[in-house]
């Protein structure tokens, strides 16, 4: 839902900013002779592309920066998992032997790593 709100208003003051550059264009274009209408129309269908970059510059920004977020949270929760996993275990069984660790770690990593790549799909 952020994300959805953060790109329509990127979007709109990307627009925002196309129309007043449009209108200092035209004053600026109009007063002087030497531009031709050819030459106007030409400027004006390519005075939006430096905005447009931008816009995509921060949208880029944007969700790597939501992701860098999502994969520190992802991390935080799959130590408390691991923690909470072997906490329990050891409050239930006083050992733990290497062939039960190796088995009980292979097997949370494989439901950590199946979100882990889900998430990165969703990228």
């Amino acid at each position: 839902m952020i994300d959805l709100e953060f790109n329509r208003a990127l979007i709109s003051l990307k627009d925002d900013f196309v129309q007043k550059a449009l209108v200092l264009f035209n004053r600026a274009a109009n007063a002087d002779p030497r531009f031709h209408e050819t030459m106007k129309e030409e400027a004006r269908k390519k005075l939006g592309t430096p905005l447009d970059w931008v816009f995509e510059n921060f949208l880029y920004s944007w969700k790597l920066q939501l992701k860098k977020k999502n994969d520190e949270q992802g991390m935080q929760k799959m130590w408390r998992h691991f923690t909470n996993v072997l906490n329990s275990f050891l409050k239930n069984n006083n050992v733990l032997d290497e062939k039960t660790a190796k088995s009980l770690f292979s097997n949370e990593w494989d439901v950590y790593e199946t979100s882990f790549q889900d998430r990165v799909k969703k990228i």
